[in-house]
């Protein structure tokens, strides 16, 4: 493959490379999108940025396999990554392997809860209270892996 003429600064030209895939993203044109984020891909196959456009774009596709693939390689890079387990809870639903599925989801959850404690200084909000019996009541939460 021939390399971009975006001047002599391969980091300019990978972030180049991921802006316009993100933009391709944006518009829906996700083939296009994934194509260009491939070429990052090509120059710097250890780029979590790239891998995480990969990743959103792939799945946006309904290409589990190829969003595993690429999804699996983000979590070698990064075992932290919230958009590799994301993508990877959501892959492995969508073809029925539910213990991978739960797997990632879990850590998809655990990894946002540590964003969000990391974002409140550590210190969790009031959660509103349902009342269940006269005498008590329950905290509620609730989440999806899956939205329709």
């Amino acid at each position: 493959m021939a390399i971009p003429k975006f001047g002599s600064n391969i980091a300019t030209m990978i972030s180049k490379l991921q802006d316009d895939a993100l933009a391709y993203a944006k518009k829906g044109d996700l083939k296009k999108s994934v194509t260009t984020a491939q070429k990052a891909y090509s120059i710097a196959p250890q780029n979590i940025k790239t891998l995480e456009i990969l990743n959103a774009a792939l799945i946006r596709l309904f290409d589990f396999d190829k969003a595993i693939e690429f999804g699996l390689k983000t979590i070698k890079l990064n075992p932290n990554s919230l958009n590799a387990c994301d993508t990877l809870a959501h892959a492995y639903g969508y073809k029925g392997d539910w213990q991978k599925c739960g797997e990632f989801g879990k850590r998809a959850l655990e990894i946002r809860d540590a964003m969000v404690m990391t974002s409140l200084g550590g210190k969790l909000p009031a959660l509103p209270q349902v009342k269940d019996e006269p005498n008590r009541t329950k905290n509620i939460i609730s989440f999806t892996l899956f939205w329709f």
